[in-house]
C-alpha cells in the first residue's frame, strides 16, 4: 500500500469507512451502500480513486507517440481536454483503457487500477525510438470524483476563483482553499461528475473539506453498482488482453474512424466495414436480490427443447438499491441480444432469469 494514504485511510476510518480487509485501500462503504447509492442519484457523493493508475507522457514527441498507439485522435487534442481511448495491440485486442488528457507540456492517462501491468512493458519496447518520457505517477497524485445531479452547484460555492466550470471532455486549473487541482467534467457514471487530481500529500484536506462541507462520502460497492448501471467497465475485470476493443461497446467515446494509421487500426477499420462483432459488453438485470453465480456463465434456451446454450459470461456484478435487485455487465453473443429466448444464469443450481 502507498504509506502516503496511510493517513488517509485513518481519516476515513474515523468518518465510518469498512473496508473488506486490511490490504484494500478503497473502503467497501461508510455505513450504508444504499445511502450512499441513492446520495448519488440525489444529491452528490465523493468517491477516491487513490487506487487508479496515472501515467504521465512528456517530451516533444509524446502527441505522436501516443496518438500513434491509441483508438481516438490524440493529435486533435488541444490543451485543457480530454477523451476517452483504447490502447489495442497489433490484432486490436485491447491492452488498456482509461481516459487520456492534453496539458500543456504533457498528456496524462488515467486508468483503473492494474492497469499499467500490461501497458507499460507495451509503451517502452517503442518509447526509446522516440523523444518521450513515460512515467508512472500514481504514487505522487491523487484522484477524488464528485458524482451527482448536484455536484456542479456543490463546487461553484467551495472554488476559491469563480470560473466557469468545465464543459464535458474539458477540464482546468482550480483552486480548493490553498490546494491547486486539476477538474474535469467526466459523466462516467451516467449523470454530471467531476474528477480532480491533486498530489497526493494535499487528498487528505481536499476530502475533509467536502466532508465537512456535507458532501456524503462513499465506497467501492454504491460506485460499482452505479458504474454497472451506467454500462462503465474496468479494466481487469471487464476488459482484459483477450477483448477485442470493439467488444467492449465503448466504440463511440473512445474510437475514431477518421485519425489514419495507429496499431491495430486495420483490424479495426476491417470490424467496422463487416458491421458488427460476435459478441458485446451489455448491461443486465438478474432476477435475484442475493445468492452467488455459480459460474459467470449466461445462458440461453428455448421453448422447444430443455437444452441450455453458452451465450456469454458475466465479468461484474452488484446488488442495486435502487433496481431492488442485482445488476451486472458481460459479454453476450450478438445474435442473441435479438433473440426472444429466455436468458438464465445459475444461483445455487437454481436458474435466475437475466433480462437486458
Amino acid at each position: 500500500m502507498n504509506t502516503l494514504l496511510t493517513p488517509f485511510k485513518k481519516v476515513m476510518t474515523d468518518c465510518g469507512a469498512v473496508y473488506s480487509d486490511e490490504s484494500t485501500e478503497t473502503p467497501s462503504h461508510f455505513g450504508s451502500p444504499e445511502l450512499e447509492e441513492s446520495t448519488a442519484q440525489q444529491n452528490t457523493v465523493l468517491f477516491e480513486f487513490s487506487n487508479h493508475k496515472l501515467l504521465e507522457f512528456t517530451g516533444n514527441d509524446r502527441t505522436q507517440f501516443l496518438h500513434n498507439f491509441c483508438t481516438n485522435d490524440i493529435s486533435g487534442l488541444s490543451s485543457g481536454n480530454w477523451c476517452e481511448a483504447f490502447i489495442p495491440d497489433i490484432k486490436s485486442h485491447a491492452l488498456g483503457h482509461g481516459l487520456i488528457f492534453a496539458e500543456e507540456n504533457s498528456l496524462w492517462m488515467e486508468m483503473a487500477p492494474h492497469s499499467t501491468e500490461a501497458l507499460l512493458p507495451h509503451f517502452n519496447k517503442f518509447s526509446f525510438l522516440d523523444d518521450v518520457t513515460i512515467e508512472d505517477q500514481s504514487q505522487k497524485w491523487g484522484l477524488l470524483f464528485l458524482s451527482g445531479p448536484n455536484a456542479a452547484q456543490f463546487l461553484n460555492t467551495h472554488l476559491s476563483n469563480k470560473d466557469k466550470l468545465p464543459e464535458l471532455n474539458e477540464f482546468q486549473t482550480i483552486k480548493i482553499t490553498n490546494v491547486e487541482c486539476k477538474l474535469a467534467r467526466i459523466d462516467r457514471l451516467g449523470q454530471p461528475g467531476y474528477l480532480l487530481k491533486m498530489l497526493l500529500s494535499q487528498l487528505v484536506d481536499v476530502w475533509q473539506q467536502f466532508v465537512n462541507a456535507g458532501i456524503q462520502p462513499a465506497g467501492s460497492e454504491a460506485y460499482n453498482a452505479l458504474r454497472i448501471a451506467a454500462g462503465y467497465p474496468l479494466y481487469g475485470l471487464d476488459i482484459s488482453e483477450k477483448e477485442l476493443v470493439q467488444e467492449v461497446n465503448r466504440s463511440a467515446a473512445a474510437i475514431s474512424f477518421t485519425k489514419g494509421c495507429y496499431l491495430g487500426q486495420e483490424p479495426i477499420a476491417r470490424i467496422d466495414s463487416l458491421g458488427h462483432v460476435n459478441r458485446l459488453l451489455c448491461s443486465f438485470q438478474l432476477a435475484s436480490k442475493t445468492g452467488k453465480l455459480d459460474s459467470p456463465v449466461i445462458y440461453s434456451e428455448t421453448d422447444d427443447t430443455e437444452e441450455s446454450t453458452e451465450i456469454g459470461a458475466i465479468t461484474s456484478v452488484a446488488y442495486s438499491y435502487l433496481n431492488k435487485c442485482q445488476i451486472a455487465i458481460g459479454y453476450v453473443k450478438t445474435k442473441s441480444l435479438s433473440s426472444k429466448n429466455p436468458m438464465f444464469v445459475l444461483i445455487g443450481s437454481q436458474k435466475t432469469p437475466v433480462t437486458k
